[in-house]
């Protein structure tokens, strides 16, 4: 058909999938339509047939996307360069394994999970706007902290496609690292952390939840602890700091340390607890919030508090940091004592 303003505007949209209706006038040159009703003005290049979106009617003319379909057209004509076809899941797996040989593996798979929920399948990398990413990072707005890591990452990845020659420019070039927006304060009450403990199931989700309740360390490194009497040990190449761990634990963790705490499915699980126990709108970091927020209570002092989390805030810094790491077993270990009989009383209530 003779694509005008007026067939544009008549088009229907099919029951399922999308239909494509060319022009006579220009070959290759058509708009596509979407069972939701969207038109796209579209171009079909080279042997392969790649399809080359141009912009959405209505957003974009037909007589812009008409000139501009002829532009793209010509300099393959003239020979003008132009960056090869590669499709998305193929840069991404290179980029992957690029990643797997220099870091650490949690760090990939951090990588790994952000690529693939942005899952653009086989379409050509220089045909990705910035549009498209910012469609997939919106999904994202309740999970603030997540969406700034999954931009993190995609501008990484563009970054390195382009140092590969397997890009021109980068579509996020231009593109503003996303906002945190109000830090979470989510602390959980006895009552949701003793519903929460109960309903943990008996596999290695659950055992893992219950040791962060107990030991108030990062999800992805209790699956890294090794056991010597009552102390575990985290290498430094699995904490946040690159600083090795030693702490002490409360008796009830040590059964659930004698067998590996490696586990995947995270969201699915999480969802079936929050089911079991009742307790909502929390995180699995929350849990070293709370734990946190339970020692200050009982009065353990900040800078053990700061030595059982790891956690480098400036209470104890420069020299005094270096020289005082293993310094504070004892006081650890008096705090330990006092959670577990807290916790103890908690649960059997």
């Amino acid at each position: 058909m003779k694509l005008t303003d007026l067939t544009i505007r008549a088009l229907t949209p099919p029951v399922a999938g999308q239909i494509t209706h060319f022009d006579d006038g220009l070959k290759s040159f058509g708009v596509r339509v979407s069972k939701g009703g969207a038109k796209s003005f579209i171009l079909l290049i080279g042997a392969e047939r790649r399809r080359v979106t141009i912009g959405r009617y209505g957003v974009i003319s037909l007589a812009d996307a008409r000139a501009e379909a002829k532009r793209i057209l010509a300099e393959r004509t003239l020979g003008a360069h132009h960056t090869p076809y590669q499709a998305y899941s193929e840069a991404k797996d290179a980029y992957l394994v690029h990643c797997k040989r220099k870091n650490r593996h949690s760090t990939y798979v951090g990588y790994k999970s952000r690529l693939d929920r942005l899952d653009w399948g086989k379409k050509n990398l220089s045909d990705i706007t910035p549009r498209d990413i910012i469609a997939k990072l919106d999904a994202l707005d309740d999970l603030p902290m997540e969406k700034r890591y999954t931009f993190v990452v995609a501008r990484t990845f563009f970054n390195w496609c382009l140092a590969q020659h397997k890009l021109d420019t980068s579509p996020m070039a231009r593109m503003q690292v996303p906002p945190l927006g109000q830090s979470r304060e989510r602390v959980l009450t006895p009552h949701e952390l003793k519903a929460v403990w109960g309903a943990c199931p008996d596999d290695a989700f659950g055992r893992t939840v219950k040791v962060l309740i107990l030991t108030g360390q990062r999800r992805g490194e209790v699956a890294h602890m090794t056991l010597e009497g009552d102390m575990v040990t985290i290498p430094s190449s699995h904490t946040k700091n690159h600083r090795t761990h030693t702490f002490p634990v409360p008796f009830i963790a040590l059964e659930l340390l004698d067998t590996p705490l490696d586990w995947g499915g995270w969201g699915k699980s999480k969802g079936k607890l929050d089911s079991a126990s009742g307790v909502s709108n929390w995180t699995l970091h929350d849990l070293r919030r709370t734990y946190a927020t339970t020692h200050a209570k009982l009065g353990t002092p900040p800078h053990i508090i700061e030595a059982l989390l790891n956690h480098k805030s400036g209470i104890i810094s420069g020299v005094a940091a270096t020289y005082n790491r293993f310094a504070y077993i004892d006081e650890m270990r008096v705090a330990i004592r006092n959670y577990e009989e807290y916790f103890n009383k908690l649960v059997s209530q």
